[in-house]
């Protein structure tokens, strides 16, 4: 055969493609031989459409009927459109599944390693041979799942905290119970929170990002004792803990799901997909039978996320109270002497216990309750003020532990009932109502909210005299005119009226603002911009048995074409007093009066008598007697809570 040039790249190349498709055809002809059935089996039985796929990806229908997932993190998806499209990531996740472990990039771990609950659902639903899998080593999932050893998975809410925006409505978080551990190591546990990477301490931005999905939630782990010294200790927040009935292979589940979504970026949602919502979402992940989010279609409220739980039937075991430090305070001083009280008073005051005769004169049995509230008060100003060795409480803690430490036990003292949020009114609210008003006639009346809690609902389950509205239309229907008029629209309106102790310096405060009626200067069918503060304190005792009595100086300021300068400015007074009899009846007797000295110079003041009585949790009547300037009007509402 004559030599030539081609003819010896011909035979090289001839040989080189004989090589190749001897080392790699085979095993890609492999591949597509078992990987490709499966594709086609889980296209026959749609499985990208599975409510468990959709849950490990965190897919929600979007405003246009697709499918967009909750992750904003490219590494959780393995299609380059897995983001919004369920079919791609699944065929795309398949595929990745038998990549080879030698061509997985050095520092890299394989697939099998980043997505273990995808890898184990697939298993089971395609019932994929083990042997046809690569077998990669995956040593820091196998050292995280063995580190964890969880036998107990319980969920955690704690009650609202007022001065922060991203938490008046409570939290929830989860709480990973290893397995022999007894409950004087519970707070050894790790907890799961969901939260949302705040870049803003302001709360106006802070609410704007929250509304539109403008912050990343992330999940994290962490020591429980560390949640509950910052909630019950330091935020004096009461904590309820639910232990769930998760069997072992439901926990795995949800084990292996956290591990996808550990530090993985979402979108957060203030009113949705929030902390509530995504631990329930992980439950699901780890049982995938229950329907818990199914609950919250709109809105997620962290304390009517537990209800979901009941509705699960025997998902809930045991239920634990974990009271804040200032609930367990309170509860002790309020079984006390009038000398065991001038007695804490002297030791709270800086003094030491042997100053103060009160304390003298009391029976062994009488001192140690007493110096148990003095160490626990300390514990609590020395965490909420940041206290330096040199404060003079400090200066006692020696001698205070040493008279203690020579008394006997003292018995607990009775505190709160601990009754949960499970055991609260529900979240939405849907009032009918009518009435008659000196300068309008008869009227009916028709308001509703999403959220959350007023003054006058039925109070258990819910912080004692306080208020949390969002987003609440009042409308009337005048007769005599037949025109319906916009009363008001809260957009946020919240207030707490908690009883001073000088202990803790409570304060009374409200802060609202919305759109409402100017019925008052003769424009009924007129709304103005409002925005109103107040501030102040509120007092109980024991001659006063259940009534709480408030003041608090008022600011208001108005928005309107009607006013002559286009706004109105002024200052006031809030006062008045709440009565809860018992849970079925409840009293306020209320009163402002305002004096606009900017802009519209005027004057705006109403006062008047509510009453409110509950059938049961959910459904209650309200009847109410006001002046309002220069006109009286009475008037019933039936209010249905959903």
């Amino acid at each position: 055969m004559p030599f030539s040039i081609p003819r010896v790249i011909g035979f090289f190349s001839v040989l080189l493609f004989a090589l190749f498709y001897c080392r790699v055809t085979p095993a890609v002809a492999r591949e597509n031989a078992y990987v490709d059935p499966l594709l086609r089996r889980a296209e026959q039985e749609k499985l990208w459409d599975d409510r468990y796929w959709r849950l490990l990806l965190h897919y929600q229908k979007n405003l246009i009927g697709g499918d967009t997932s909750e992750v904003i993190e490219s590494s959780f998806f393995n299609a380059p459109d897995g983001m919004n499209d369920p079919r791609a990531e699944l065929e795309a996740t398949l595929r990745a599944f038998f990549i080879p472990v030698a061509e997985v990039p050095e520092g890299a771990e394989h697939p099998q390693c980043n997505f273990p609950a995808r890898l184990e659902w697939l298993k089971e639903r395609l019932a994929i041979d083990p042997g046809a899998l690569p077998r990669p080593e995956c040593p820091r999932l196998d050292h995280w799942l063995a580190s964890l050893d969880v036998s107990r998975a319980t969920v955690v809410y704690a009650s609202y905290y007022m001065s922060s925006p991203a938490s008046m409505f409570g939290h929830t978080l989860l709480r990973l119970d290893r397995a022999g551990e007894g409950k004087g190591t519970v707070l050894l546990n790790y907890g799961v929170n969901y939260a949302a990477n705040m870049d803003t301490d302001n709360p106006v931005v802070m609410a704007y990002k929250g509304m539109f999905g403008l912050f990343a939630g992330v999940y994290s782990t962490f020591p429980y004792y560390m949640k509950v010294q910052e909630y019950s200790n330091m935020e004096a927040r009461d904590i309820w803990e639910y232990e769930l009935t998760l069997d072992r292979a439901e926990l795995h589940r949800l084990l292996l799901h956290l591990w996808e979504i550990g530090n993985i970026r979402f979108r957060y949602f203030y009113f949705r997909e929030n902390c509530a919502f995504e631990i329930l979402a992980l439950l699901e992940a780890g049982k995938p039978s229950l329907r818990l989010t199914d609950h919250f279609p709109v809105a997620t409220v962290p304390s009517q996320t537990i209800k979901a739980l009941y509705a699960e039937d025997g998902l809930v075991g045991a239920r634990v109270f974990r009271p804040s430090l200032t609930t367990r305070l309170n509860a002790q001083l309020a079984s006390f002497s009038a000398g065991q009280r001038n007695s804490f008073d002297v030791l709270a005051a800086g003094e030491p216990y042997a100053s103060s005769p009160d304390y003298a004169a009391l029976s062994e049995n009488e001192k140690a309750p007493v110096l148990d509230a003095y160490l626990n008060y300390m514990q609590y100003h020395v965490m909420r003020e940041r206290k330096s060795e040199e404060d003079s409480l400090l200066k006692h803690q020696r001698s205070t532990l040493l008279e203690r430490s020579r008394l006997a036990a003292a018995p607990p003292p009775a505190s709160s009932s601990g009754r949960g949020p499970e055991e609260g009114h529900e979240s939405n609210k849907l009032s009918l109502g009518g009435g008659w008003s000196q300068d309008g006639g008869a009227f009916e009346s028709l308001s509703y909210r999403p959220a959350y809690h007023d003054l006058l609902s039925y109070g258990p389950g819910y912080a004692e005299n306080s208020q949390i509205i969002y987003f609440q239309p009042y409308i009337r229907y005048y007769n005599g005119t037949g025109k319906a008029t916009l009363e008001q629209l809260q957009f946020v309106d919240i207030v707490s009226i908690t009883p001073y102790e000088p202990l803790f310096k409570n304060t009374a405060w409200q802060v609202g603002f919305g759109f409402r009626s100017l019925r008052g200067i003769g424009c009924p069918e007129c709304q103005a911009f409002y925005v109103s503060f107040s501030d102040g304190y509120a007092f109980r005792s024991q001659r006063t048995g259940p009534a709480v009595f408030y003041t608090m100086l008022a600011a208001d300021g108005e928005l309107g074409d009607r006013f002559n300068s286009g706004y109105r400015i002024g200052l006031g007074l809030d006062a008045g007093v709440l009565i809860e009899e018992n849970a079925g009846f409840k009293t306020q007797l209320y009163g402002k009066a305002l004096r606009y000295p900017l802009g519209n110079n005027s004057n705006d003041y109403q006062f008047g008598l509510s009453q409110r009585y509950a059938f049961d949790k959910n459904h209650t009547l309200t009847a109410t007697v006001a002046r309002v300037r220069d006109a009286n009007e009475v008037f019933m509402t039936v209010d249905a809570y959903f």
